[in-house]
């Protein structure tokens, strides 16, 4: 009778043991996305026009010098918890110009925070405020790069933290931050080796700009191993 009763609460005991270890989630990777805050172009031929609401970005890497073309944005990531481990930015690249630049398309990061989208030109970050430099604020170290984009109407990835990128940035939760694509090479080439991305204001909301955020859910707490070995403690 007394070896039924001991194999009972043992069988008791490692059905709780089971039942515990069955609430441990394994950590996995985990996608968020976020979009866009603001976007934009500037161009030096308009030093003091505004194209915020434009429904593309223009980015004319190689305008000879005199008509250079960058596009500017900004977003914040959302406030969730977890370790972040990759972040990409995502652009659809709509028309092309008949001419290619033979360059690289560089993302920088802007320094300038306080830009506005109804407000930046070439030569003002707010529409007020000049730029410390005329064209934008940012960052010499290349955050990525990548070739010229050769083809319309296809999505192309901009690496902002996590091994692909070349110089990553580190992104944090519930953060703003903010990027200036351009050409690797702006004073040679033709005005006709434009690239237009879709910006935030396009009316055809599939191609629109995002932030795509890789990251690991945080695990519940395991079990210590002194809790556990109460289970089997003879009384």
């Amino acid at each position: 009778m007394g070896l039924s009763i001991n194999m009972s609460q043992n069988f008791r005991k490692l059905a709780l043991v089971v039942g515990l270890f069955a609430s441990i989630q394994t950590c996995s990777a985990t996608v968020a996305t976020t979009t866009l805050t603001k976007d934009g172009r500037n161009a030096s031929p308009a030093p003091n026009t505004n194209f915020g609401s434009e429904t593309f970005m223009y980015v004319l890497p190689a305008g000879g010098g005199s008509n250079i073309q960058r596009s500017l944005m900004g977003f914040t990531t959302p406030n969730n918890t977890g370790t972040i481990t990759n972040v990409k930015l995502f652009l659809y690249l709509t028309t092309k110009g008949t001419q290619d630049a033979s360059t690289n398309y560089n993302l920088h990061e802007i320094t300038q925070s306080g830009w506005t989208e109804a407000g930046f030109t070439w030569n003002k970050y707010d529409g007020t405020n000049n730029w410390t430099t005329a064209g934008g604020d940012y960052s010499a170290t290349i955050v990525d790069a990548i070739s010229e984009p050769p083809t319309t109407a296809t999505w192309y990835t901009w690496e902002i933290y996590g091994g692909g990128a070349d110089n990553p940035v580190t992104v944090n939760w519930n953060t703003s931050y903010n990027f200036i694509l351009k050409g690797a090479a702006e004073t040679t080439g033709n005005t006709d080796s434009y690239r237009d991305f879709a910006s935030r204001s396009t009316t055809a909301t599939s191609t629109r700009p995002y932030i795509e955020i890789t990251y690991t859910e945080s695990a519940p707490s395991s079990p210590k191993s002194g809790a556990l070995s109460k289970f089997f403690r003879r009384r």
